[in-house]
Order: C-alpha cells, then structure tokens, then sequence
C-alpha cells in the first residue's frame, strides 16, 4: 500500500513542479533570462537538498524524509494561496525539497523492502504510475476542469504527502542493500580468482570473454555524465518552449499537451514493465535520436496539433535512457548513493535552464542549437567509449 500511495504523492509533487513552471512563464510574463534562472534556482534547490539529506537515506530514516517533504508541501500550498509572483516563486522552490525528500524516502524504501531482483521492475512500476498520473491531472487542468485554481491540486498533495507518511514502514535495520552489495563484492573477488588461477587463461575463451566484458562495462562515472548530459539537453529544450510558443500557443494548451505526453510515456514504462531495460547500446542511440528531434522539429512543435507530439517523442526517448541508466547505475552501487545519480540530473537540469535563458537572447538559430548539438554528442560518446 505504501508503494502506491508515495507514487501517487511523488506524481502529485511532479505535476505541480510542471504546472507551477508554466504559470510562472504565462501569468508574470518573464524574460527568457529571469525564467531560466527561476528554473534553474529549482535545481540547485533540489540537488543541495539531496545532498544535505542523502545520510538519511543511507541510514533508513525514511520517516523523517516523508516528514520534511510534509512540512514543505504545506508550505508551499500556504504560499500559493497568496498568488505573488514571489510567494509563487517561493513555493515552486519549496516544491524541490519536497520532491527530494519524498524521492529519496520511497526509493530508500523499495530497496530496503525488496528484494535485489525487483529493484529494476519496481523503479519501471513507479515511474509508469507517476508519467501516467502527472499526465492525467495536467489533461484536467488544462482541459476539463479549465480555470480550476492550482491550491486544489496543491491541497491534495499535502493530504497525500501525510498519507505517505502514516502508511510508511519503518526500516529497523538495512539489509538489503548491504547483502547486494556483498554478494557483488564476492562475485569480483571470485572471478578474480578463478581466473588468475587457471592454468589456460589465455587459452580459454570463457576467461576472454570475462575480461573482455570487464573491458567495456561503464563505471558509474559514464552513467551520471550520460544522465547529466541528457537531462540538460533537455531541459535546455523544455526551458525554451513556454517562452518559444507562449505568444502562438495558450497555456491551457501547453499543460494539455505535456499532459498527453506524459500519459504516453507512462504507457511506453508500461511495455518497459516486464523486462529489466540496461542496455547500454539502447540508451546511448536513444540519446542520439532524442537530440536531433529536439533540434530538427522545434520549429514545428509551434503547430498545437503537432506540440503534442514532440513533446511525447521526447519524452518517451527519455524514459527508455533514464530506465536504463537508472538500472545499470543501480546494479553498480547495489543502491547506495543513488543520490547522486539523482544529483547528476538536477546538475544537468540545472546548466540547462540557465543556459537556455541566456541563448534564446540571440534567438532560435545556429547559436541556440549549438549546445544541444553539442552536449548529445558528448553524452553518446560517454558510453560508447
């Protein structure tokens, strides 16, 4: 029960973040500069708020992590309530610590109350819940229940965020992680072992290919700077659109368009759901297709029929890289310190909002797709070499 609702809570949380953004691009009309530095004050909230809390995480304290993500949640809907631009402001911010909190509590949780083998399955569950629900309430905002003010949703949230933590178990003693890790540690040291202890090492085609497999496997190193750089060409992207189009497109548009977009993501995780995606050849294609889309059809994503459409694309392409990278990074740290990889995203997230305030100052040319360009191959190139 714990799993569904902090899912649910987690998905509310993201909805707002989503929501909260575009109100802030249409309703105060900002610059591009003022807009991505907004955006990006989000990220550098949610990473120091990751890295002041990742001990609790690594220790089971995942009580106090829901309870944190309750006290923000409540304040933020306080805030909302005053409909400033910097009460607003203020709230959004609030809305990273409360994702990072809430975050770090469910998935300390599933690895703690799971087995090993699940992780990959559970982390699929709880996003495809998560993009489909994200997805559902921004189709209601934006169309069904147009004009319907945000403190509703945010209202909901903190009633969600309590029920997370009065249905959360508490972690007496981590095992799981610790036995992952273990087991790991062993099964080096075995092979290790075992193939400096055979007379026919050279010889054997068995060993070579160990070795050789040991020779291309990433470090996690690789991983988090192919997440860096996938979430910053992203959000580089996704930065610019609401100032991009808020002049052709309105916001009850925007949110119904990120909204189908969301729901197909979440139905790609769903086809996702029965297998264990870490392929890393996958992933890094994905990167490739993902930022020449970005580039080839901004232009076209000015079209309501077609916004939809590319927002969803991308989308989906970073469900299949961040399923991947997610569950290969995961296999590498048996679970610990998953908050950098989450840092890692934010970092990306972070880079991409600035800089894209300050290069749509020069407009949607050569200059403005350089860095997407840019930044897609060096995120390919972090995996393939």
């Amino acid at each position: 029960m714990w799993f569904f609702i902090g899912t649910i809570s987690l998905s509310f949380l993201s909805f707002i973040n989503s929501a909260l953004s575009t109100y802030i691009a249409y309703n105060f009309h900002v610059s591009s500069q003022v807009y991505g530095f907004i955006t990006a004050m989000w990220s550098v909230t949610f990473i120091l708020s990751n890295k002041i809390l990742s001990p609790l995480s690594d220790s089971e304290d995942n009580k106090l992590l829901s309870a944190i993500s309750v006290i923000t949640m409540a304040t933020s809907f306080v805030l909302l309530y005053v409909h400033s631009f910097l009460s607003v402001t203020i709230a959004f911010l609030l809305n990273a610590i409360s994702n990072s909190s809430s975050t770090l509590s469910l998935t300390t949780t599933i690895f703690e109350m799971n087995d090993s083998s699940q992780w990959s399955k559970k982390s699929i569950l709880q996003n495809m819940i998560s993009y489909i629900t994200r997805g559902v309430l921004l189709i209601l905002i934006g169309g069904v229940f147009l004009g319907l003010s945000l403190d509703i949703f945010m209202l909901i949230a903190v009633i969600l965020s309590i029920l997370f933590f009065l249905s959360l178990p508490s972690i007496p003693f981590g095992f799981e992680r610790k036995f992952h890790a273990f087991s790991q540690s062993f099964n080096w040291i075995n092979f290790y072992l075992g193939g400096f202890t055979s007379s026919d090492l050279i010889s054997n085609s068995y060993y070579l290919k160990k070795f050789e497999g040991i020779r291309k496997s990433k470090s996690s190193i690789s991983i988090l700077i192919a997440i860096l750089g996938t979430t910053l060409v992203g959000n580089y992207m996704i930065t610019a659109l609401p100032i991009v189009l808020r002049s052709s497109v309105p916001m009850h548009i925007m949110w119904l368009s990120n909204g189908v977009a969301y729901v197909l993501m979440g139905l790609v995780l769903l086809m996702l759901s029965s297998t264990k995606v870490k392929s890393l050849s996958l992933a890094s294609f994905s990167i490739l297709i993902r930022g020449a889309w970005f580039i080839f059809f901004l232009d076209a994503a000015r079209n309501p029929q077609f916004l939809p459409i590319y927002i969803a694309f991308s989308l989906i392409m970073y469900s299949i890289i961040n399923s991947t990278l997610y569950n290969y990074f995961v296999e590498l740290t048996s679970g610990y310190g998953n908050h950098s990889y989450y840092m890692a995203r934010e970092v990306g997230n972070l880079i991409g909002s600035v800089l894209s305030g300050l290069m749509l100052t020069f407009g949607e040319g050569p200059i403005f797709f350089s860095i997407p360009a840019i930044i897609t191959a060096i995120s390919f190139a972090s995996l393939i070499i």
